[in-house]
């Protein structure tokens, strides 16, 4: 993804942050931090351009490395998401103990949210608890006008999901989805 987005820069591309999604195996490892930096440094970019996403599980295990390595990505400018929030070992508490900058709300959440009315009392509670907690929110899996309806209806600003497009090849979004700075 480093390599990507320095090509990207070198052609002229205005960035934008690419997500990685980490295994909870990976995120625990002691030294991924260091590797992280090691990676900016090496392609000379700046942590603003990173975003890493982690399941709740990730973060449950062992709260003295999760602490020092969110720490140390937040220091370098990474922001960090839980990914499928709501799915795995939920606790509110993850959202203000740790130094995050957002959820994703699963899909199965979002999914036929105007025929599910406690899917939509979920989403509607887990969107203010995270604003109100300071922390952004992405909804993931919008396929639908009546979904992305709702979920801009309760102020959510980030929407992911095949309503506005489906996997592509990167030539493909490449010249959709990137600017050539002029």
């Amino acid at each position: 993804v480093c390599e990507k987005l320095v090509e990207w820069r070198n052609a002229g591309y205005s960035l934008i942050p690419i997500s990685v999604n980490i295994s909870s195996k990976r995120f625990l490892n002691q030294g991924f931090a260091e590797e992280i930096r090691n990676l900016l440094e090496q392609f000379e970019l700046e942590g603003e351009w990173l975003e890493i996403e982690i399941t709740e599980n990730s973060i449950i295990r062992n709260e003295e490395i999760v602490q020092k390595t969110l720490k140390d990505l937040k220091a370098m400018g990474v922001k960090i998401y839980i990914d499928d929030f709501g799915t795995g070992y939920s606790s509110f508490n993850y959202l203000k103990t740790f130094n995050l900058d957002g959820v994703k709300i699963d899909q199965s959440f979002i999914r036929d949210i105007s025929n599910k009315p406690e899917n939509a009392s979920i989403t509607s509670a887990m969107i203010k608890v995270a604003k109100h907690l300071k922390l952004e929110v992405i909804a993931e899996g919008v396929e639908t006008k009546e979904e992305l309806d709702y979920l801009l209806g309760e102020n959510c600003r980030y929407i992911q999901g095949f309503y506005f497009g489906r996997p592509c090849p990167i030539e493909e979004f490449e010249n959709t989805y990137l600017q050539i700075n002029r």
